[in-house]
């Protein structure tokens, strides 16, 4: 599995944070499809750690299940909460607050706004298979000229 790489622009203790994150939900959940960086992050608008309040990181995480056909839906998002939280434990001194979303499918029941917003602002920290239809337009982080 080729890891994400880590993000230049934050600290390394939250870039780490963000690597850890999206390196073991897709090391022990076969389903998890990708990982994308959006909000103010992505954008190269986050407000700095010194900020009265500094910008948080959203990650979000898209996974290949169909709910109706899942014959365990509680107890494998209990086993990616828990990976997450793993990830979460071994970087508890990160200064930045990383937030993880999680989207199922193929967006189509999403405020259309809001995928907007990460189809055009998003970047695919990494990949297992294709990105759902609503954000095949969206930036690879390996090709983004770093202006952080």
């Amino acid at each position: 599995m080729t890891l994400p790489p880590r993000l230049p622009w934050l600290d390394d203790d939250t870039a780490g944070l963000v690597h850890d994150l999206v390196a073991t939900v897709a090391r022990h959940h076969e389903v998890v499809r990708a990982a994308i960086l959006c909000g103010s992050v992505a954008r190269g608008e986050e407000r700095p750690l010194d900020d009265a309040e500094p910008s948080d990181v959203d990650l979000l995480l898209v996974f290949d299940l169909e709910p109706e056909r899942d014959q365990q839906p509680l107890e494998r998002r209990l086993a990616i909460s828990h990976s997450i939280g793993l990830a979460l434990d071994h970087r508890l001194h990160a200064p930045g607050e990383v937030n993880v979303l999680s989207a199922v499918g193929e967006f189509a029941d999403w405020d259309p706004t809001f995928v907007a917003h990460v189809a055009h602002d998003g970047l695919q920290l990494w990949a297992r298979r294709s990105l759902p239809a609503a954000l095949t337009g969206l930036r690879p982080l390996t090709d983004l000229a770093v202006k952080h």
